[in-house]
């Protein structure tokens, strides 16, 4: 199986409660400005990595305040998967918000007006799960290669609907794309390996 996808996977109040957190005051967003190497451009988003240990940090080394909050959305993934699970190695959080014209903000490049670059999470084996926030144009791509390539062919892709999660194999490179229409994108993306 290279990939899942289970809509309203999350209790209704649950999938509320991360939403308004998310988008609360208080939630720390920082903002990422991409550069892409292969095609010398730039996007603007924002993040918050609510953990960050990769493959070789201690187990919950990296963890920021907000990451037990949303620690269940993953025990979730592995029972959509049925797969027991081994380690997370990341927990993503991310806000797309839609695309200004280009050079406005930035003189003398050319920026993404679709999202990112393919690419993959790790280099080791693991899974990237996907849980997302809220209702969204924007989907994520997912390509049938596991090597870059100059020419990426489309095995899925994934719709953002709130309570959705979309799971598969991280050895496939993947993208994601701005949205055009609603006033963002917001993703957790987890990484992780199983047993």
């Amino acid at each position: 199986m290279d990939h899942i996808s289970k809509e309203n996977a999350l209790p209704r109040a649950y999938q509320d409660e991360i939403e308004r957190l998310l988008y609360s005051m208080d939630f720390p967003w920082f903002a990422n400005h991409e550069h892409f190497l292969n095609t010398n451009t730039y996007s603007l988003g924002f993040t918050h990595l609510a953990l960050n240990d990769g493959p070789d940090l201690p187990k919950g080394t990296t963890a920021s305040t907000y990451f037990n909050q949303l620690l269940p959305i993953w025990y979730t993934m592995g029972d959509i998967l049925g797969k027991e699970l081994g380690k997370l190695l990341r927990l993503r959080c991310g806000l797309l918000v839609p695309s200004m014209s280009s050079n406005t903000i930035i003189s003398n490049v050319d920026t993404v007006a679709g999202g990112d670059e393919a690419h993959i999470d790790f280099l080791c084996p693991h899974w990237t799960g996907l849980y997302y926030v809220n209702d969204s144009d924007g989907d994520t791509v997912v390509y049938n290669e596991t090597k870059p390539s100059d020419n990426y062919t489309v095995l899925t892709t994934s719709t953002p609907k709130k309570g959705k999660m979309f799971i598969f194999n991280g050895k496939h490179y993947h993208s994601s794309s701005k949205p055009t229409e609603g006033y963002s994108r917001c993703v957790l993306t987890f990484n992780f390996t199983t047993e």
